[in-house]
């Protein structure tokens, strides 16, 4: 099984009553599997244990990752996410929302009324200026050019 295969196992098993987060995390690994099951710059940066796998807990663990593969892959690009108002839904619904869910949040109350201020909305947008603000995410120019294969 891959390394992206196990770890979507796992969260099933882990997080069995949140189906938000398992199809932002499904969505996400499925666009990972290509490059994390393949790729052995993970395994340099030190990020993948005895049995290849890496399970972050928490904001900072992915941080810390970033960090790891800036030093030791310095021409990868850590974090890859659209970003930007020229990405349009890309950067809402790809980005931002998977954040969003993935802290167990959703977008609209059970009246259908825009949440605002949350603590998982609050942490999602923290979360991305860390990102940017540390170098970790992809240039503009790299978002509007498509192009992951430098991850």
């Amino acid at each position: 099984m891959k390394y992206s295969e196990r770890v979507l196992e796992e969260l099933k098993k882990t997080n069995p009553y949140q189906p938000e987060f398992i199809q932002a995390a499904t969505e996400v690994l499925e666009s990972l599997s290509p490059v994390v099951d393949n790729d052995p710059r993970y395994e340099k940066a030190g990020l993948l244990d005895e049995n290849n796998e890496w399970q972050p807990k928490t904001w900072q663990d992915i941080l810390d990752a970033c960090a790891a593969i800036k030093e030791k892959c310095p021409d990868v690009v850590p974090f890859w996410c659209n970003s930007g108002k020229a990405t349009g839904e890309a950067t809402s619904m790809q980005t931002y929302e998977m954040l969003l869910y993935g802290t167990g949040e959703k977008l609209l109350n059970d009246d259908n009324k825009w949440i605002t201020g949350s603590d998982g909305i609050k942490n999602s947008l923290n979360f991305l200026n860390d990102i940017y603000s540390n170098g970790y995410g992809p240039s503009l120019s790299l978002v509007l050019k498509d192009r992951k294969s430098v991850v």
